[in-house]
């Protein structure tokens, strides 16, 4: 289901729509706007930590688990924030081949159950953070039970590691370029390696993925043991 913007005052009249008969205020939309700048991050910053964490829901739903364990993903994106002297500050604009971005950027990376959608916990900062560096403020989320997905860009030898040693196991890609020594061969055809001293196992495997937009496109991955 597609996820639609809505302004403060749209968001108000969907929170309300249950409501009739009750004495509600219909503020405009410029004082929901100031109200909103009054308040400042606490109220949302607490009701991220009430609601943050991975759903409850039937251990048989699809999806949430694979093989007893509770499938996550970590992945970053950027989001533009408000033209505020206070963001100004902290967080910049991004080049571009068609202009770049107009609004200064933020970096946001997430820990999320793949089965609900649900957010365990995120971390934010400006452009100049790598992916990496801010993968370190998730860690201590990670747990015995897991199965942590992340793309090739985290399947560094020291996340590997740190992982690892968080109890979870991990689900990723590699770079081409990634020089893995051989430590032993498996029937299957996989083959046991190293990677941040942590003993994985490697197999090379093409996934097409096909879609109505464009043709089937392929791509390679490793997991671990």
């Amino acid at each position: 289901m597609p996820v639609r913007r809505a302004g403060r005052w749209a968001g108000l009249q969907r929170l309300c729509a249950g409501l009739d008969g009750l004495p509600l205020a219909a503020p405009t939309a410029s004082a929901l706007t100031q109200a909103r700048r009054r308040l400042g991050p606490a109220p949302l910053r607490a009701l991220f930590g009430l609601l943050s964490g991975p759903a409850p829901v039937a251990a048989a739903t699809t999806g949430v688990r694979v093989g007893g364990l509770l499938v996550c993903a970590i992945d970053g994106t950027t989001l533009s924030v408000a033209d505020t002297p206070a963001n100004h500050g902290v967080y910049t604009t991004q080049p571009g081949h068609h202009g770049g971005s107009g609004y200064r950027l933020l970096r946001l990376v997430a820990l999320v159950a793949c089965g609900t959608r649900s957010l365990i916990d995120v971390v934010f900062g400006p452009t100049s953070s790598g992916e990496t560096t801010m993968t370190n403020q998730l860690l201590e989320h990670l747990h015995a039970g897991m199965l942590v997905l992340c793309d090739r860009n985290l399947t560094t030898a020291a996340l590997t590691g740190r992982i690892a040693a968080s109890g979870a196991q991990l689900l990723g890609r590699c770079k081409a370029n990634r020089k893995l020594p051989l430590v032993g061969r498996l029937p299957d055809g996989s083959w046991l390696s190293l990677l941040g001293g942590v003993t994985v196992r490697v197999v090379d495997a093409e996934i097409t993925i096909a879609t109505r937009a464009a043709a089937p496109a392929a791509a390679t991955g490793w997991p671990p043991p």
